[in-house]
């Protein structure tokens, strides 16, 4: 049996191997060397994955309040990131329509939106 050092840089543990692939001493120092490995070469996804997911928080809570035509400006102020939606379609009015989730956003205009989900 080989003696190692963790292959995830904050951890200092040597441990013993029977498999000589092995390059963590446990499953959770392997997942947050994956983890660390993602924010080094995925930055931008993970930002843009976490923008979208903060939007359609946004956007359930306006559903809730029945709110289902929004200014942009409001949709800004409560902290909407326009530009971390998916590629924008036509739909047979030949609006423009935004996917977030089960929630689609069409643009009426150049200031308002209406929200609805699917």
């Amino acid at each position: 049996m080989e003696k190692r050092k963790c292959a995830f840089k904050s951890c200092a543990k040597s441990f013993t191997v029977k498999n000589p692939k092995k390059r963590f001493c446990s499953l959770s120092c392997k997942n947050k060397g994956a983890y660390q490995y993602k924010l080094g070469y995925y930055f931008w996804e993970i930002e843009k994955f976490k923008e979208r997911r903060k939007n359609i928080q946004i956007l359930e809570y306006l559903i809730k309040q029945n709110k289902t035509i929004v200014l942009l400006s409001e949709l800004k102020l409560l902290g909407f990131e326009k530009n971390s939606s998916f590629l924008p379609f036509k739909n047979n009015l030949n609006e423009t329509v935004f996917r977030f989730g089960n929630i689609l956003m069409t643009l009426i205009s150049k200031t308002e939106c209406k929200i609805h989900e699917i």
